[in-house]
This record gives structure tokens, sequence and C-alpha cells, in this order.
């Protein structure tokens, strides 16, 4: 039977590397200070996932098609980013996975293009519940009244969610 996860350590140079592979708006906000005695490690699951723990804590996800972004446990990372406000009815539905409709949509912070990162927050406690990615600019996300705007790539009780109980 196989191990659903191998897990080791990595060297600072090669987390670096993976860093660089974060957007540069992302990167900037990320304010890790990377020294040799920090304890850095990756766990694989299954070939499908690559989870980067910085002293033990998830910080940093990469797909196996190299997309890389930050857990939701990240709050660093994800304070640097574009924010969709979600109202109460939609957040149920983005935590089951469903990606965010503009009816849904109670504010957009920040500015953004198509296809960039944003946070999804609860509007009840600004609390992140997903990660996604836009579908459109934040400013045809303002004009708009319906239609799929974020599609969700990682949200609170998902696989990797529920991944980092056991790591």
């Amino acid at each position: 039977m196989s191990k659903p996860f191998r897990r080791h350590h990595l060297k600072v140079k090669d987390f670096k590397a993976v860093l660089e592979k974060l957007p540069a708006n992302l990167r900037e906000a990320i304010s890790l200070k990377l020294s040799k005695k920090l304890r850095i490690e990756v766990c694989e699951v299954n070939h499908d996932l690559r989870i980067y723990l910085v002293e033990g804590k998830p910080l940093i996800l990469e797909k196996p098609s190299g997309e890389v972004f930050p857990s939701l446990l990240y709050s660093e990372a994800l304070a640097g980013l574009p924010r969709i406000v979600v109202d109460r009815g939609a957040v149920a539905a983005v935590c089951r996975g469903a990606d965010v409709m503009r009816p849904g949509i109670v504010r957009i912070e920040g500015e953004f293009d198509s296809g960039d990162l944003v946070a999804i927050v609860d509007e009840a406690h600004g609390k992140p519940i997903a990660l996604g990615l836009s579908l459109t600019s934040s400013k045809l996300m303002e004009e708009a009244s319906r239609g799929k705007m974020v599609k969700t790539i990682h949200h609170v009780g998902d696989k990797i969610w529920n991944l980092y109980r056991k790591i």
C-alpha cells in the first residue's frame, strides 16, 4: 500500500525557485525572511499536488501543471491580493467549490485583470474562504450585473484544505 503523501526537507535555494513562480505582486506581499535556519519541507501528495511548509505551516501550493498559489492559511500573502467580497448566500456555495457569480458579489477591492489570482472573502468577517482566478478585469466586473466572474481554485473544505489537518 502506498503512502498518501511523501514529506521531505527542501533547501532554501530550491524554495526561492518556487517563490519565483508566484505572480510579482504576490511575491512582493510575502515577507518571508529566507535563511538557512528556516525549516522548509515539501509534501508531495500522490503526484497531484505539492504543499510547501515553512516552519510546519502550509504556505504555498503547487499543482502538477506548475501553477503556484498561496494556501488559505497564508494570511500575509492573501493580504496582498485583490479581494472579492461575497454575501452570505454566496459563502455556502463557494465553500462547496462553486465559482463566484456576479449577483453574489457585494464589492470588489483592488484592481486586477482577467486571469489574475484573487482572494474571495465573506462579507460578515472579511475572512478568506477561497482563492480564484478572475474571468474578467475588475473594471468590467464592476459594470456587470450577471454571469460567472471568478473560477474557484482552492476553497475552505476542499481536498487541499483537508490535507492540512493530516500534515
